[in-house]
């Protein structure tokens, strides 16, 4: 994949990109807090045969770093302008935990631009799901982590959002770069800006959720059981072109709380919304993404 950026006015944002000529679609792949577009690499070979990919490292993570006045609207603005610069008028959004965010904001901003929008292991935006306490959790999550001394914090991180050892491996490559301070400001600006800009959606194109089989973290699973609902016009319930038929990608690490069936296969729990159900490619997609968890603890 080609290495590319784009300058912004807070900082630069570092992507990925393969272009394949005569692409069925775009994915645009957006990891979780804390981590890096690395967490895709094992899916990257398989969906490389058939569309075109783009990975990116949102504002403040990976190479995306040092990048001033994070907010989720201002995510949304550099992925359009990655898009504008490389000529792409739609996509299918994967948000993995954290990367939901960003993914539902462009979704609602720009819909037009939105094909399908697949949650791996995030939650809605939406102002009646979120409880007081989950407020207030939110709201100090980052101030705790901030007790727990600089290796404990990555040890507790990389596990509790593995389920192989190659997984925590993984993930402790992507932490260990960043220093204790820069793991809870991480934490600190997500999570303030997940509050400060939640909002009522209602989306017309088909969504796709996943949730880890193993991800028992918080409320994750009832708040994807729960999300908004809309109908799905009747031109936008046939996704085309199609999409690569499924088949279980054996012998990828799981990023996430999930298990793996001795045919190597991953089971999990899913949660179809939104005509997924009546959109047969967008869903055969994301089942060809077996193996693709979101970090459970975001």
């Amino acid at each position: 994949m080609e290495h590319k950026s784009i300058k912004r006015e807070n900082g630069t944002i570092h992507y990925w990109i393969h272009k394949k000529e005569g692409a069925q679609a775009t994915i645009v792949f957006t990891h979780g807090l804390c981590a890096d577009h690395t967490i895709f690499e094992k899916q990257i070979p398989y969906f490389l045969k058939n569309y075109t990919l783009l990975l990116w490292d949102v504002p403040m993570h990976g190479s995306s770093r040092p990048y001033f006045d994070f907010s989720y609207r201002e995510s949304v603005e550099c992925l359009d302008q990655i898009l504008q610069k490389e000529k792409i008028d739609q996509v299918f959004l994967v948000g993995m935990s954290m990367g939901g965010y960003p993914s539902q904001h462009f979704a609602l901003i720009y819909p037009e631009k939105t094909k399908g929008l697949i949650g791996l292991d995030t939650t809605p935006l939406g102002s009646n799901y979120y409880s007081r306490f989950d407020e207030w959790w939110l709201k100090h999550a980052a101030s705790i982590a901030k007790y727990f001394p600089s290796s404990l914090l990555r040890k507790s991180i990389a596990w509790s959002v593995s389920n192989t050892k190659e997984a925590y491996v993984k993930m402790r490559s992507i932490l260990e770069p960043l220093s204790k301070a820069e793991i809870t400001e991480q934490m600190q600006i997500a999570y303030s800006c997940f509050i400060l800009e939640n909002k009522d959606v209602q989306f017309s194109f088909p969504v796709l959720l996943l949730v880890g089989e193993k991800d028992r973290t918080g409320k994750v699973l009832s708040y994807n059981k729960a999300f908004p609902m809309s109908p799905v016009p009747p031109d936008r319930r046939t996704c085309t072109p199609p999409i690569i038929p499924p088949t279980p990608l054996s012998g990828l690490p799981s990023q996430g709380k999930t298990s793996r069936s001795s045919s190597g296969a991953v089971p999990r729990e899913r949660v179809l919304k939104r005509g997924s159900s009546s959109s047969p490619c967008l869903r055969k997609m994301c089942l060809n993404m077996s193996g693709m968890t979101a970090p459970g603890w975001q």
